[in-house]
């Protein structure tokens, strides 16, 4: 409402961690965090701008280092919620998964050890 100048830390308690990142939704806030150099140490989401925090599943992909990020979280971490529906969201890092029960079960998509994905964006095309 003041263009910026009043901040709010939205920080969830007793959390620290490394590379972090944002999904914002029309409702809903979520956040996941590196742990250190490696893997999600965190991921959680607010639905009353940050007052109250609660843990979102971690998505795995059944590779040697557990999540999506296979132990680049400190480098390709990324997170995009749908710009209409705060249940769709994507996570990613080197490989990436999907939800649309905002953070309850995931579908990872296939990590091929042929193909090295960094993922450090993902947009929605308006209209799609």
């Amino acid at each position: 409402v003041d263009n910026g100048t009043t901040w709010t830390n939205i920080t969830p308690p007793s959390i620290t961690g490394g590379r972090t990142e944002l999904g914002v939704g029309t409702s809903t806030i979520y956040v996941v965090s590196a742990n250190g150099f490696s893997n999600i140490r965190y991921f959680k989401k607010s639905v009353d701008g940050g007052a109250n925090w609660t843990d979102v599943v971690k998505p795995t992909n059944g590779t040697l280092f557990g999540d999506v990020t296979n132990g680049q979280a400190w480098y390709d971490l990324i997170l995009s919620v749908h710009p209409s529906n705060d249940n769709v969201l994507f996570i990613g890092g080197a490989s990436h998964a999907r939800t649309i029960d905002g953070g309850a079960t995931w579908y990872c998509f296939p990590y091929f050890n042929d193909v090295h994905p960094d993922h450090h964006c993902l947009v929605f095309r308006p209209g799609s």
